[in-house]
């Protein structure tokens, strides 16, 4: 392991790994994927379609976040509807319960 590994961000140490198959950029950070980079220069057109891809993943999520968001509100509105009727058994139950020791007050002597 590297001595000034522990005091710099995105040092990564050969602990474990061929140090051979580790690249060192021109700051001397070392980076295990720096040789597996192609020499290739990115142009305009490449970064087009990679902006043109997230673009359209980004539509994907936003979608699926629709339809999502529409299925949360409708069992909001399902579970509100579930409560309201709760409400109205408990108070029916009330009222029953109320009614019946009436009767039952009344018939005791």
């Amino acid at each position: 392991m590297n001595a000034d590994c522990g005091r710099r961000i995105g040092c990564v140490s050969s602990y474990g790994r061929n140090p051979e198959i580790l690249g060192v950029d021109a700051s001397g950070w070392s980076h295990a994927w720096f040789r597996g980079m192609s020499e290739e220069r990115v142009t305009l057109e490449f970064l087009g379609k990679q902006l043109e891809r997230v673009i359209a993943e980004q539509n994907s999520t936003r979608d699926d976040l629709r339809v999502l968001m529409t299925i949360v509100l409708r069992l909001e509105g399902t579970l509100n509807g579930v409560l309201d009727q709760l409400h109205a058994k408990v108070s029916q139950h009330q009222r029953f319960d109320a009614r019946l020791r009436r009767l039952e007050e009344e018939r005791t002597p």
